[in-house]
Formats: C-alpha cells, sequence, structure tokens
C-alpha cells in the first residue's frame, strides 16, 4: 500500500523459492514454512518432504537505514527509489539459497559470522549432515533467489564469479 507520504511501500526481505532437478526428482524449496523442501518424481507425485526449523535469524536494527543510505548513492535515487518505502518483516526467511551437488543439498541461511553465512549440508532425504559457517556471499534478500545464477558447489566447495574492478575483468573463486 502506499503511505501518507505519497511512497510505496517495498519489502526489502522476500521468501525464498527455487527448484532443482536432480536424478529424476525435482527438489523445490520454499522458506515460509521454515528450511522446507518438497520432492517429486517426474510425473509430479510428492514423493516426501524436508522440514527443518533451525531457528528465527532476526533482522537487524539499521538494516533499512544501511539500504537506503546505499540507494541514496544509486543514480536511480530520484526516478525510482527516493519513491519507495523500504520495510522488513522482524525475521529473515529460514533459508535464501540451495543447490543439490554429488547427493547433497547444500542450505544457505541468513545467519551470519565473521562475514561468512550458515551453509547446512543435508541428504537427499533430509538429514543433516553438517551446519558450518562459510557461505561467502552477501544473500539477496530483497529477491533471494537472484543470487542463484552466481554460485554453484562442486565437490563440496562453493564455486563463483566476482568481478575485479582493478583488473577490470571477472575471477573466478572457489571456497
Amino acid at each position: 500500500g502506499s503511505g501518507s507520504s505519497g511512497k510505496t511501500d517495498v519489502l526489502m526481505v522476500r521468501d525464498f523459492a527455487d527448484a532443482i532437478v536432480d536424478g529424476g526428482k525435482v527438489y523445490v524449496a520454499d522458506s515460509r514454512k521454515g528450511l522446507f523442501i518438497s520432492v517429486f518424481n517426474e510425473n509430479g507425485d510428492l514423493l516426501y518432504k524436508i522440514r527443518h526449523s533451525l531457528g528465527k535469524v532476526k533482522v537487524p536494527r539499521g538494516y533499512l537505514d544501511a539500504l537506503i543510505k546505499e540507494r541514496r548513492m544509486s543514480k536511480y535515487w530520484d526516478s525510482i527509489y527516493a519513491h519507495q518505502n523500504p520495510v522488513a518483516p522482524d525475521y529473515f526467511p529460514d533459508f535464501v539459497g540451495f543447490k543439490i551437488d554429488a547427493g547433497r543439498i547444500y542450505a544457505v541461511r541468513p545467519a551470519e559470522k565473521d562475514g561468512l553465512y550458515e551453509v547446512v549440508v543435508l541428504d537427499l532425504k533430509g538429514r543433516i549432515l553438517e551446519r558450518s559457517f562459510r557461505f561467502p556471499l552477501k544473500p539477496d534478500f530483497e529477491m533471494p533467489a537472484r543470487k542463484s545464477f552466481l554460485y554453484d558447489v562442486e565437490e563440496n566447495r562453493f564455486v563463483w564469479f566476482a568481478y575485479n574492478d582493478a583488473k577490470e575483468m571477472y575471477e573466478l573463486h572457489i571456497r
């Protein structure tokens, strides 16, 4: 809706949804129900559901202020952002990304420590194998699935391209 300021409310933290096809099964992620993944066969029949509640991650105080400050520097401030009223829920979605590699599901959570985000590794049935802080890219909380194109998992390591301004080229990173 619109506030009395004539600005439009814009949600700056959104739920995560994505789908991955692996080994003849379709894994559909939906953060509205926690760390929740529905698994279907190729005919669309539901085989099983993976669901974990791993604790809510609070949206920090100052989160919206930092976003507004960042956007004020944008060349789009006058045309777009000045007319928006950024809003956020109290909590981030339970997960903001997932990949499947070598029989494992990698779920990225918004919990952060030392600049790294939490990764929950599960087997394909949903049993948690590991939890650690090792995801190096800041999630896109406004449109989480958009970040999915920017990284992958190969042999239990994250792989991504990042632009190096000084060298004016993209570089491959592996962590």
